[in-house]
């Protein structure tokens, strides 16, 4: 319609154009006639595809394009008719015109008509397929209920049956137990079932191999629940406590803890099952054997993900504190029934070899022979001294003397006192430390570190070279530092030259003899100021040993209550 409109509105245009063209003589408007004739005849061309396109209203489409033409047709005949002067039969032509004009509006109005009865045949069409095919939808949609609802009563006892099956089975696993028999098919369901049996035999070998390890470990493993029963326990029991493991399952661990330490170790327990999974609470305890013997024990507890269960791994160490207590007995009673005689034959030999100077009694051989020996008992006393120093160290029975003082004078005493050797040496001692700097510090022992600490230094340094003494604070400590300029310690070595009796390279020809405590003694009297010690070295270029202070009294009664509660834990 909209085609038709137009075609048929460029006419009316381009009637109306030429008029005035004639009438008035307006010339310069042909270029626009002419252009109205172009769009007239295209929207008559496009109406006849519509036509083609159309059968129904063919008729109808076909007639109009004719007419369109004919009035195209007509317009230009009324045009020839002005130009040659014949204006009555111009008028004749223009009325015709006119006449197709109205024949055309008549026919648009039936087309107009006819395609709104065709529109209206189309939507009932439309709207009795629609509901054909909602009928139809309704239809299938009861058939495939019904359909699926047949299947489910057809499958459901079979496929109920088969999923508790799966179900037992997971149970069954669960609780340890195999499971029952493989499902027959090729379905899901016995993929799944198929899947649990290999589980439980890859559970059932993973649990055989760990019950082995368990059983073969030499300490004694267990499980203890909330109650502190014994949930589970290895066969090591039957090896440390005498007792059958079997007999031990479900009965207070606290039952096994000799009597006065039963209250000390359920709190323990108790605590452990307080603490984060990952972390570990380490404490000794003495337990009861089947005989009544009482053995030393250490007992390492980690809590279990769910904070239900506890593992304990414990570990008899009777023996060895009973070699402890050897050894510590042997070295008091060897360095206090020496150090007596020691300090005797030392008083003697210096008091003959005064004696001969004076009289000139010995020859030059046997004045040196006297110094030797001097020498010698001197250095027996020396460690038997360190070995006694070291054995209260280690014992506790250490009393700390610390209190918050100027570090600057105690570093400048020790320096003093080995500055002889330096001199002899020809190594020169510098002493960095600021002279208004305080630490938390039992001033004797302080002097001794660091005398051993520069004495090591100037052993190790060749000639001409340099000792630091340094000292600066580091947060809520104070760190000293004796650095030197020496052949430097191997990386293997820096762990082990804190221990008893462990030298560097002792083979080398260079070494200084001596008895390896020295620096043990350091790394004990630091720790009991609960500070840390340690060495930076490179080879051949020199080593710097360090250790830390605490800054103040707060700062010590904080890391000494944090070693408590560690060694508690």
């Amino acid at each position: 319609m909209g085609l038709m409109n137009t075609a048929l509105t460029a006419h009316i245009e381009r009637m109306q154009l030429l008029y005035l063209a004639k009438v008035g003589g307006m010339i310069k408007i042909s270029r626009k006639i002419d252009l109205l004739a172009h769009k007239a005849s295209t929207a008559i061309n496009k109406v006849e595809e519509l036509a083609s396109e159309n059968p129904e209203e063919a008729s109808l489409y076909t007639k109009i394009v004719g007419l369109l033409r004919g009035v195209a047709t007509d317009i230009a005949s009324v045009n020839a008719h002005y130009a040659q002067g014949d204006k009555m039969q111009a008028a004749k032509e223009w009325m015709l015109m006119q006449a197709h004009i109205d024949e055309i509006m008549v026919l648009t109005d039936d087309l107009f008509l006819q395609q709104k009865k065709l529109q209206g045949e189309r939507e009932l069409a439309m709207e009795t397929n629609e509901k054909a095919i909602t009928l139809a939808l309704y239809a299938s949609v009861i058939l495939s209920c019904l359909t699926a609802l047949g299947l489910a009563l057809f499958f459901n006892r079979s496929t109920s049956d088969r999923l508790q099956i799966i179900m037992d089975n997971t149970n069954r696993i669960g609780a340890g137990k195999p499971p029952l028999g493989l499902l027959s098919g090729d379905d899901e369901l016995t993929r799944i079932d198929r899947l649990y049996h290999q589980m439980y035999e890859d559970l059932a070998s993973l649990r055989e191999k760990e019950r082995a390890l368990l059983d073969n470990a030499a300490e004694l493993i267990c499980s203890i629940d909330s109650n502190l029963r014994i949930s589970d326990i290895n066969l090591s029991a039957q090896k440390i406590l005498r007792i059958d493991p079997q007999e031990l399952i479900g009965h207070r661990v606290l039952d096994l803890i000799a009597a006065p330490e039963q209250e000390r170790i359920g709190t323990r327990l108790e605590k452990a099952f307080e603490a984060d999974n990952d972390s570990e609470r380490r404490f000794d305890a003495k337990m009861k054997c089947a005989d009544g013997t009482i053995i030393d024990t250490e007992w390492a507890t980690t809590a279990s993900a769910g904070g239900d269960s506890l593992y304990c791994v414990i570990l008899d160490v009777t023996q060895r504190k009973l070699i402890e207590q050897m050894r510590r007995d042997f070295v008091a009673m060897i360095s206090h029934d020496l150090r007596t005689p020691l300090s005797s034959i030392q008083m003697i030999l210096s008091m003959t070899r005064e004696e001969a100077e004076a009289r000139k009694g010995l020859s030059s051989e046997g004045l040196e022979g006297l110094t030797i020996a001097q020498n010698s008992a001197s250095r027996l006393l020396a460690l038997v001294n360190n070995l006694l120093d070291l054995e209260k160290l280690e014992s506790g029975q250490f009393e700390l003397l610390a209190r918050q003082d100027n570090l600057y004078r105690p570093l400048r005493e020790a320096v003093g006192s080995v500055e002889p050797l330096a001199r002899q040496k020809k190594i020169i001692l510098n002493l960095e430390v600021n002279q208004d700097l305080e630490a938390y510090f039992d001033e004797e022992r302080i002097i001794q570190v660091v005398i051993n600490l520069v004495s090591n230094a100037l052993k190790f340094s060749p000639r001409n070279s340099t000792v630091t003494v340094s000292a600066k604070r580091n947060g809520d400590s104070v760190q000293v530092a004796i650095s030197d300029q020496g052949r430097g310690i191997p990386e293997a070595m820096r762990v082990q030259i804190f221990e008893r009796f462990r030298q560097v390279m002792p083979e080398d020809q260079y070494q200084m003899k001596g008895a390896g405590l020295g620096l043990a003694i350091c790394k004990a009297i630091v720790e009991r100021h609960r500070g840390e010690i340690g060495v930076q070295s490179t080879e051949g270029k020199g080593s710097s040993f360090w250790f830390t202070l605490p800054v103040s009294s707060n700062v010590f009664m904080r890391l000494e209550q944090e070693a408590k509660t560690t060694a508690i834990g």
